[in-house]
């Protein structure tokens, strides 16, 4: 019975942090988009790099990254996140 009980405990432990980190990801995105449609491009900027840090392959974020980017003055940083963003 121990044995079983341990076997559970640590199951769910194993599968704890990836609940947790899939939470944290979708609050990451959000707080992300709430600040590229409020405007706050400043604060946007550094929020989409932690998305893509965590999904390089998002292109929806990309997209995004390269409108706040476009919103910050950088065409060419706009240009090069909206392109990947299409490739993918």
């Amino acid at each position: 019975m121990t044995r079983l009980f341990a076997a559970l405990f640590a199951a769910l432990l194993l599968l704890l942090p990836q609940a947790v980190a899939a939470e944290d990801f979708e609050s990451l995105y959000g707080r992300a988009l709430q600040a590229s449609q409020s405007g706050d491009f400043v604060g946007a900027l550094p929020l989409w790099d932690q998305v893509l840090e965590q999904a390089p392959n998002d292109a929806a974020a990309l997209s995004n990254r390269g409108n706040v980017r476009l919103g910050l003055g950088d065409p060419h940083g706009a240009i090069a996140d909206q392109t990947l963003s299409m490739e993918l």
